[in-house]
């Protein structure tokens, strides 16, 4: 997510450093950010589906994960792209946007895992692999 949206906003930066970027076309930009990042999260969710599907055989940990690569990423563009404009407008310099969206980014993606994590394993009912994992992690087996 933190590579990302950083890309996203080094875009949206150099547009705007180089005067190609203004208020007249800031949309027409968002909105192909929000493209690229739905086209890259669909990549990177398929191999991520596979990656686990192959070394689990677990189908819901590899939806739960595969989706959680897609809304990263397409989130992160998202961000990315958006943040260089809010500095601009708030008078700060967008260039600042990189560094901050990384952070930013980073949490919003830890925080996603869970969330669907979760949501995935209770859905399907799959409280046995919460408990087991739940044991592990507190060093009890």
């Amino acid at each position: 997510g933190g590579n990302a949206s950083a890309q996203s906003a080094v875009i949206v930066v150099r547009g705007i450093a180089t005067e190609q970027i203004n208020r007249r076309n800031e949309m027409k930009l968002l909105w192909r950010e929000v493209m690229v990042g739905a086209a890259m999260g669909l990549v990177v969710s398929f191999f991520g589906f596979l990656r686990v599907y192959l070394f689990s055989r677990d189908v819901v940990a590899s939806l739960a994960i595969g989706s959680c690569l897609f809304l990263i990423v397409l989130v992160a563009t998202s961000i990315g792209a958006l943040l260089p404009f809010i500095l601009q407008r708030l008078g700060t310099d967008p260039a600042h946007a990189g560094p901050a969206v990384q952070v930013i980014m980073d949490i919003i993606g830890v925080a996603t895992c869970c969330i669907v994590c979760t949501a995935a394993f209770a859905a399907f009912d799959r409280s046995d692999f919460v408990a087991f994992h739940a044991k592990d992690a507190s060093g009890m087996h």
